[in-house]
């Protein structure tokens, strides 16, 4: 599970979107890896751009079977069932 910075919309595996520290878009932390299964109330530490309200994406990461996070480049996001697009969930935060 993969934290961004920003509303992530349409093609996440394109460009240089997924940089670690810059950009709309940017990591700003990710889990350690997850076996397959269902997951609730995972806790992500992050390195929060700033203060104040901010819009975080959360998004699912395929790894590439070295079980270490290695994006952008070596893990893509995994695609909704009907290909919609990238698994993933928006929401507004408030970091102090």
């Amino acid at each position: 599970m993969v934290i961004h910075h920003g509303r992530h919309e349409g093609n996440a595996n394109s460009g240089n979107s997924h940089t670690h520290g810059g950009g709309d878009h940017h990591i700003i932390g990710h889990s350690e890896y997850l076996e397959p299964g269902h997951y609730g109330g995972l806790k992500i530490p992050v390195s929060p751009p700033g203060t104040g309200e901010k819009t975080l994406t959360a998004m699912l990461h395929e790894d590439n079977g070295d079980r270490v996070f290695e994006h952008p480049g070596g893990d893509l996001h995994y695609t909704s069932p009907d290909g919609s697009g990238p698994v993933r969930d928006v929401a507004e935060v408030t970091f102090r």
